[in-house]
């Protein structure tokens, strides 16, 4: 398996690539994902192709960034989990 189950960025990679994305409009930030060893993971990209997975520790291998699809989030808004670690963030 290529996912640390232990790393504590385990399972938020979606909320934390939504965070940042809104905390951070000025990099024109796109979130990105791929169905990866049955799970999904978001990451975002700048327009030039440089990524910024705030998540990557979980990964025990290099991750296939090359492979993913550029996608909106679930939500236009930050979603409730988002707002929460935006909060945590700016205080």
């Amino acid at each position: 398996m290529a996912v640390n189950k232990q790393d504590p960025m385990y399972g938020l990679c979606y909320v934390m690539s939504e965070a940042f994305m809104h905390l951070h409009p000025q990099f024109e930030l796109r979130p990105y994902r791929l169905r990866y060893y049955g799970v999904t993971h978001w990451w975002l990209q700048t327009p030039e192709g440089r990524v910024v997975d705030l998540t990557a520790s979980q990964y025990t291998r290099p991750f296939p960034y090359h492979r993913g699809q550029c996608g909106g989030f679930l939500t236009k808004a930050p979603s409730k989990r988002a707002r929460a670690i935006m909060w945590a963030l700016v205080l």
